[in-house]
């Protein structure tokens, strides 16, 4: 594409906010996995503990995550819809 030229492509900006929150489902998803099978396993007192401490962290973190995927994904999907808009409204100017 030459300097200075803008273009936009809609429909891979509409896949590109469904694979953000996609990957951010998926993500959760095998993390919840991996907890299942952390909790499955005998622990000792002392790293029991110790792995519940780091688990609460983790559940705090994942959901922060998957939280700013969502809303990149949003974003993404409102700055589509934004320049469409924008196009539109130019291209009626012209019309």
């Amino acid at each position: 594409m030459p300097a200075g030229i803008i273009a936009a492509n809609f429909s891979q900006l509409a896949d590109l906010e469904a694979n953000v929150i996609q990957t951010g489902t998926e993500l959760i998803q095998v993390v919840e996995q991996l907890m299942v099978q952390l909790q499955g396993m005998e622990w000792e007192a002392a790293d029991r503990t110790a792995y519940q401490e780091l688990q609460e962290t983790w559940n705090s973190e994942d959901f922060s995550l998957q939280e700013i995927l969502q809303q990149i994904g949003r974003q993404v999907g409102i700055a589509s819809e934004g320049t469409q808009s924008t196009i539109m409204r130019n291209a009626a100017q012209f019309g």
